[in-house]
């Protein structure tokens, strides 16, 4: 094995790099079959490594990829990005990358993971704290306000299967986040709190409850005051005044402005995440 006899008294003569001789006394030596090669006097053709080619049969040496294309193990040409690139058009011909390679391999952006060869535009690795509009843009956002930005592992999932798949997750949010930079809640019954950087429940009726029974007593307690003055001889004059203060004053618009203010207080912090000076 390993050579091939020419007949006759002739000696056996060892077969050249990239041709094989399975078998002792074969009569000529067969070339190996592209994405293969062997070296002198070999029985068998071995696959060339990752990162190397051979496109025509009895090659003796596997040619290295050009930059910054890679292979696979046993290829017949280059045709993905090696690491630290991805495919910015995943549709491009084999023989088009081959051809022109630097105009289809780009540098990996910032803040993606291109850690693997044979990445491409739509999987992109996004690190968690990360966001991305789509899986078509190299644009890639730090999520400074949510906690629930998931980023991606390179899946090729469209925005539409991840939300059905993960039962409630807009592309790259965790479950009951989506949107931009994961900041929008799934649930109509939930909130976006920068305080707690997270989707959190809406407020319950009961603080607004609190609020409207105050505001009850307020006006009973005035009311059962103005009847007891009433009674009173000199609250004829003490009402005159009074009637002619409000009309100069206004007392009623003024206590709507209060509770109004009282009112976008209460909802500073659990909604907006600010916190005023005590």
């Amino acid at each position: 094995a390993g050579s091939s006899c020419g007949g006759g008294a002739a000696p056996p003569a060892e077969c050249s790099p990239g041709f094989v001789a399975a078998t002792p006394g074969l009569a000529k030596c067969e070339r190996c079959e592209p994405g293969t090669t062997s070296g002198a006097g070999s029985a068998s053709c071995s696959e060339c490594a990752a990162g190397t080619y051979t496109a025509n049969t009895g090659q003796g040496e596997c040619t290295r990829c050009p930059h910054p294309l890679s292979s696979g193990s046993g290829d017949i040409t280059c045709s993905f990005c090696k690491e630290g690139f991805y495919l910015q058009d995943a549709s491009a011909l084999p023989d088009d990358i081959f051809r022109f390679p630097t105009d289809y391999c780009k540098p990996c952006p910032p803040n993606a993971n291109c850690a693997t060869s044979n990445t491409t535009l739509e999987t992109l690795g996004i690190p968690r704290e990360y966001w991305r509009a789509s899986l078509l843009t190299t644009e890639i956002h730090e999520c400074d306000a949510s906690d629930h930005c998931s980023g991606s592992g390179g899946s090729t999932e469209t925005s539409r299967r991840r939300l059905a798949a993960s039962g409630g997750a807009g592309p790259g949010c965790d479950l009951g986040h989506t949107g931009p930079l994961c900041e929008w809640c799934v649930s109509d019954e939930q909130y976006f709190s920068r305080a707690e950087r997270g989707c959190a429940d809406c407020p319950t009726a009961g603080r607004f409850g609190i609020l409207a029974g105050v505001v009850v007593a307020l006006a009973v307690t005035g009311l059962l005051l103005y009847r007891a003055l009433a009674r009173a001889e000199a609250w004829d004059r003490f009402r005159a005044r009074l009637d002619i203060v409000e009309s100069q004053v206004g007392f009623q618009p003024k206590f709507k402005i209060v509770v109004s203010f009282y009112q976008v207080v209460a909802t500073l912090g659990p909604v907006y995440g600010v916190r005023l000076h005590e």
